[in-house]
């Protein structure tokens, strides 16, 4: 009898252990073999190596169920020639999303395409929910795992990572004082108290500017245009570039404009608008000294409803519940400019918000809103994570408005984002859209032009390792989508290429 009761104790817990861990090597290997030839062609990619590297246990905030995270790293070869940098067809972006990587997961990758036989080296991982006492995969959930609030954490640059916006406003802020003083340099301390009820960052990028340094302004920190900034000042040391994050787009043209900073990254219908004096620049005339560089990646515009919701086509949108995105935003720009052209006006829906891109996830899965409007680049973790619970609908803008908007606004591109995207996406989607774009002003020489261009089409491993929108940058785009005039130094540039 006791030997019976040993055996069940034993028994039970290998099955509370096998609960745990979740499935092996081996099993892992066959899941994410069958991910890649699920949403990429068949006999693209072959596995040569898979080395599990651990898991980590959570509870699903929605229904409290058991998920486990399972981290590996992998050696995955290309069977045939694919590029994973085309802006028209499943990417690197695509790669991630499927293989749940971190925005530095993929090494590797070839803007100019990868050949048959290149390797790529993964970090990734796998989602699984306990369904009967099994592991069973779903799409990849992005997790993040709470910092304790009281304890500073720090990065390998020993930057704190767990500190408010406020408090490292607050410290950067002391530290420049404390330099100026120390330096007794009145024109940096005046320049600090005049610009104290502005951010920090500009304050910043203003300072380093007076410093003989070269600023380059990207985004709010954790945005993709900041981890593309710090890739890019990384690539350009030669020459005192420095990063700043700054609030986006509209002050990246007006400090680049104004002198305060070297270069910057700006939406192109942003930039379009800076130079021309249009939009929300009309009260701030035209910034005429802006210059363009390269297009870097596209964003593309998305209307994304749930397909409960029975909406089809954008004229269905009429009499519901609609989100065009932020204020300020060039989400909300581009969501009129659809409506505009569709001759619709905002009194012909039920209601109209203005949600930033989380808070309108939030409302179409509570029912608070029908559909939203979004421009980002693609695919995005929180729409991959959306449609993982809610089957989507991405509404189709007619051929002949997105034709008729164009025309309009000629810093418009066409996009197609392809079929399986996001689970669920059974056709491809055409649809216009934006470019990240890299500019200047004019007085920037044009040396220091041409090294920067150069360092960036053939360094792009550094680009890679910051973003994961980098490999998207080539020099087949270059050129696509540039609402502004070029730069001397990169028309001498391309005149080589």
């Amino acid at each position: 009898m006791k030997l019976i009761k040993l055996f069940i104790i034993i028994a039970f817990t290998t099955l509370l252990a096998g609960c745990k861990s979740g499935p092996d090597q081996n099993i892992l290997t066959t899941q994410i073999q069958e991910k890649l030839d699920k949403h990429f062609k068949n006999g693209l990619f072959k596995i040569d190596s898979l080395t599990r590297q651990g898991s980590y246990p959570f509870s699903d905030k929605s229904d409290g169920s058991a998920r486990l995270l399972v981290y590996f790293q992998s050696k995955i070869k290309f069977l045939d020639n694919y590029s994973l940098s085309d802006w028209n067809q499943l990417n690197s972006a695509s790669l991630s999303s499927i293989l749940g990587t971190a925005k530095h997961g993929i090494k590797d990758i070839n803007p100019n395409g990868n050949k048959k036989d290149d390797t790529l080296t993964i970090f990734g991982t796998s989602t699984y929910k306990l369904e009967n006492s099994k592991w069973v995969p779903i799409p990849f959930t992005e997790v993040r795992v709470e910092l304790d609030k009281n304890k500073p954490e720090f990065d390998e640059a020993g930057e704190i990572l767990n500190e408010t916006i406020a408090q490292k406003n607050l410290r950067l802020l002391a530290l420049k004082l404390k330099q100026a003083n120390k330096g007794n340099k009145q024109e940096h301390l005046s320049l600090i108290e005049k610009e104290l009820i502005k951010t920090v960052n500009k304050v910043s990028v203003k300072l380093d500017k007076l410093n003989g340094k070269a600023p380059l302004v990207s985004g709010p920190i954790e945005g993709e245009y900041f981890a593309l900034g710090k890739g890019l000042s990384q690539l350009s040391k030669g020459f005192n570039v420095v990063h700043h994050a700054s609030q986006g787009s509209f002050d990246n043209a007006l400090l680049v404009n104004q002198y305060h900073a070297d270069f910057g990254i700006v939406q192109n219908d942003i930039a379009f608008m800076a130079v021309n004096g249009k939009n929300k620049f009309e009260s701030l005339g035209k910034q005429s000294n802006l210059r363009a560089l390269c297009s870097l990646y596209p964003e593309a515009i998305q209307i994304i409803t749930l397909k409960k919701n029975n909406i089809v086509k954008v004229s269905d949108l009429i009499g519901k519940r609609i989100n065009l995105g932020p204020e300020q935003s060039g989400t909300k720009v581009n969501a009129l400019n659809i409506l505009s052209a569709y001759n619709y006006k905002l009194n012909q829906f039920k209601e109209v918000s203005y949600f930033n891109r989380h808070d309108a996830i939030q409302a179409l899965k509570m029912g608070k809103i029908d559909a939203f409007f979004s421009t980002f680049a693609y695919p995005a973790r929180q729409i991959s994570n959306l449609a993982a619970i809610h089957p989507l609908k991405f509404i189709k803008i007619d051929n002949h408005i997105q034709a008729k908007i164009q025309k309009q606004s000629p810093y418009y591109v066409s996009i197609t984002i392809p079929k399986n995207t996001y689970l669920g996406m059974q056709e491809d989607l055409l649809t216009l859209g934006v470019t990240a774009t890299l500019v200047t002003h004019k007085d920037v020489s044009k040396e220091k032009v041409k090294n920067f261009l150069s360092k960036i089409f053939n360094d792009t491993k550094v680009l890679q390792s910051n973003s994961s929108q980098a490999p998207y940058i080539s020099l087949k785009t270059a050129k696509k989508g540039l609402s502004i005039a070029l730069h001397e130094g990169a028309i001498d540039f391309y005149k080589t290429k």
